[in-house]
């Protein structure tokens, strides 16, 4: 047995554990074995999985492989660490927690292994659950190739928590953002996510339950706005602060997109004015660079029509202008037919562009967005806007009311590296070619639009090698839809593709999952079977032998191994392992087989309704009529 609070060296974890739980913890904990591996000289490989359960609770939890030693006349099992997991070759090709450090160390929130085998080269193959992927690992754990996709016969299969999906990608740049927030001694970004990106409670749930506030854009339909405060947002950008009373009764913050663009026009100080008697918390604004340097409070790459006159047809580009020219010039008082409501005055003194020192006049707090159009013009840089921002507010004694939101990872790093005081806003919206999501501080943003067709939980819990060395057998841990059989898919290490069904493992009626899977010879194996209960000798975890199918795509055939809920002892006694996940088993010579529980640290009560569980290591031997075999 490994006690249950056994840590390993690193960074603290488990600060995103619900209260009660036991987090946070001082440095890594040796637990979440998901997976085992036999060695020639007696000892183990195992593999943790994701950390604590989910990936908005796991982002500070470093994926490992652990080299075990057993001592069963002691009892005692003990664990050093192999490796880390880590991506410094930058192999995963969307946002990872530990994105900003040469390192890229891998986390619970990047992918949760659930299986490993060592493969004839020496290295090693991790089976993932959040894809599920197929990892690829030396033997330093670095990924030395881009994750492989269940991917056959022209589709693909994909779990709920497939990082490609736009949900998770929102959680996973705001990890990433975190941790290099965090480095910098800043704080954490909020989200601010475009509104339709916000699909169920349960998606808000998950990014506060991560630590994460929620402020989404555009909002402008009351109806929508209860919607999304009834889901737990924490407020609305909106242009028609008028209609936000849901917001403000709720006791959220309510921002005026660009001022109150749906009662005056845009950015102006009738705009702002306008925002401020509507009931708007905060201002939200934006900020273009002009040629002087000094940049104005303007969304467009352009000043002129539709919503300036003043100017030439064409408008002003304006990093391409001098800010005198454009506070001169232009008078930005055109309605727009998009905003009916829209109230413009006579007098265009309102309606003159203006600067964030003018703005920052307002007593109250500013949300303000640095706009990069592209231009190539020496302002029109992020990493200066944000300087820029910084500065001017620390003149203005401003920092506790005013926010640097931006869709550009670069501007928010700048802010974390040179300006850690400064609060941020991470923007997420429909990419385009000047800031769209591809371009953020050079990460890419694949995007998946499919449904998930495996359920949560249900990836490549099982990984086992060929008896020739050639192919990996993946197993998905439970069955598709209404199915009983959990499928097995053939990787073929030579070509690096998944090639076919290799067989179907038919799930007893009782069994919920499939734990583990691991081959004794070419034609056999052994796999674990489990119910979701714990604590008790009522429930079903079974070790079977299974026999693959004469023809790929079969089902295979299985026989009774062992009940590990009674399984007897050396002395005549017994014993039962009632774990509700028991997710290792390893072939060893003799017959004999070892299991291993994942403790579910902190979670788990297999053995104790308060305590919680230690990983444990059994070896279960074949008997002969009834007596332990030679």
């Amino acid at each position: 047995m490994l006690p249950a609070l056994t840590f390993a060296p690193g960074p603290p974890s488990g600060a995103r554990l619900p209260s009660g739980a036991g987090g946070p913890f001082p440095s890594q904990p040796v637990q979440g074995f998901s997976s085992l591996t036999a060695l020639p000289d007696g000892g183990f490989l195992a593999a943790s999985d994701n950390g604590y359960g989910v990936p908005e609770t796991s982002s500070d939890f470093l994926l490992r492989v652990y080299a075990l030693s057993a001592d069963f006349d002691a009892g005692t099992l003990a664990a050093r660490p192999l490796f880390t997991l880590s991506d410094p070759l930058r192999q995963v090709p969307w946002p990872i927690v530990h994105a900003f450090t040469p390192e890229r160390l891998l986390t619970g929130a990047d992918f949760d292994p659930e299986s490993l085998v060592r493969a004839p080269d020496g290295t090693y193959w991790l089976g993932d659950e959040h894809g599920p992927f197929l990892l690829h690992v030396d033997e330093a754990g670095r990924l030395v190739e881009p994750p492989f996709p269940l991917a056959l016969d022209g589709g693909v299969w994909r779990g709920p928590d497939h990082p490609q999906l736009r949900r998770n990608l929102v959680l996973r740049s705001l990890e990433a953002l975190r941790a290099d927030a965090l480095a910098h001694r800043a704080a954490p970004p909020a989200a601010s996510p475009d509104h339709r990106w916000l699909e169920s409670k349960e998606q808000v749930a998950q990014l506060r339950a991560a630590g994460f506030r929620v402020i989404p854009w555009t909002v402008d339909e009351p109806r929508r706005m209860a919607e999304l405060v009834a889901w737990g947002v924490d407020g609305i950008i909106t242009d028609r602060p008028d209609l936000g009373g849901v917001v403000l009764d709720a006791g959220l913050e309510l921002q005026g997109h660009r001022g109150a663009r749906g009662l005056a026009p845009e950015e102006t100080r009738a705009s702002f004015d306008a925002a401020l008697r509507a009931g708007a918390t905060t201002l939200e604004l934006d900020l273009t660079a002009t040629a002087s340097g000094v940049p104005i409070v303007w969304h467009d790459p352009v000043v002129g029509p539709p919503k300036c006159r003043g100017t030439p047809d064409g408008g002003f580009l304006a990093p391409l202008t001098p800010l005198a020219t454009l506070r001169r010039a232009a008078i930005c008082d055109r309605p727009l037919p998009d905003f009916p409501a829209q109230v413009v005055l006579k007098s265009p003194a309102p309606y003159r562009l203006l600067t964030l020192d003018e703005v920052l006049r307002y007593p109250t707090p500013l949300n303000v967005e640095t706009k990069v159009h592209g231009t190539g013009a020496p302002f029109d840089q992020p990493a200066g806007l944000s300087r820029y921002v910084a500065r001017t507010v620390a003149l203005a004694d401003a920092g506790a009311r005013v926010t640097l939101q931006s869709f550009d990872w670069v501007a928010l790093s700048t802010a974390y590296r040179e300006a850690p005081w400064l609060k941020t806003v991470a923007l997420f919206g429909k990419p385009n070619a000047l800031e769209g999501d591809a371009t953020r501080a050079g990460l890419e943003w694949p995007q998946v639009d499919e449904a998930p067709n495996v359920a949560r939980s249900a990836g490549f819990e099982n990984l086992a090698l060929s008896a020739d060395g050639t192919t990996l057998f993946a197993v998905l841990e439970k069955p598709l839809g209404s199915s009983r059989e959990s499928l097995a898919f053939a990787f073929d290490l030579a070509s690096r593709r998944f090639t076919h069904l290799a067989f179907r493992y038919p799930l007893d009626a009782r069994a919920s999952t499939v734990g583990d899977l691991t081959m004794i010879d070419a034609a056999h194996g052994y796999a674990l079977e489990r119910d979701d209960t714990e604590r008790r000798t009522d429930g079903f975890k079974r070790l079977f032998r299974f026999t693959l199918p004469s023809a790929p795509g079969g089902v295979a055939t299985k026989e009774l191994a062992a009940d590990l809920l009674e399984l007897q002892t050396a002395d005549g006694g017994s014993f039962a392992f009632p774990f509700w996940t028991i997710e290792g088993v390893a072939a060893l010579p003799g017959g004999r087989v070892a299991i291993i529980n994942d403790n579910n640290l902190p979670f788990g009560r297999g053995r104790s309704e308060s305590e919680p569980d230690q990983s444990e290591l059994i070896l279960v031997v074949p008997t002969c009529g009834g007596q332990r075999c030679d």
